[in-house]
């Protein structure tokens, strides 16, 4: 599912022939393969009938998940939530990394 997420924008972006034909067709069939384990419902309809590809194989958000394995769950504050503030581009992600070094504004190595 991953590699087909991923080699879908590739190949709008650089065109078709920038990966090899066999990787695509391979790609391709394994996610047919898959397809169906990831559909969800899509409530883009009155009836929530539809149907969509989703992005993970689970009902389960990635902290319930967590939660569910037992005491490593218990680090989803510092293992997960505190990585994405710097992993995710936002102000807090820059400015912890500031530091004043001898009246110098610079970031921390």
């Amino acid at each position: 599912m991953q590699q087909y997420k991923l080699m879908k924008p590739i190949l709008e972006t650089f065109g078709e022939g920038v990966l090899p034909a066999d990787t695509v067709s391979k790609t391709e069939r394994r996610y047919a393969e898959v397809k169906d384990k990831f559909m969800v419902k899509s409530c883009r309809s009155k009836t929530c009938e539809e149907k969509r590809v989703g992005h993970t194989w689970s009902k389960l958000d990635f902290v319930s998940m967590a939660k569910t394995t037992g005491a490593i769950g218990s680090v989803i504050v510092h293992g997960y939530f505190m990585l994405l503030l710097h992993a995710h581009s936002m102000v807090r992600a820059m400015t912890h990394r500031l530091e004043n070094r001898d009246g110098q504004m610079g970031f921390q190595r």
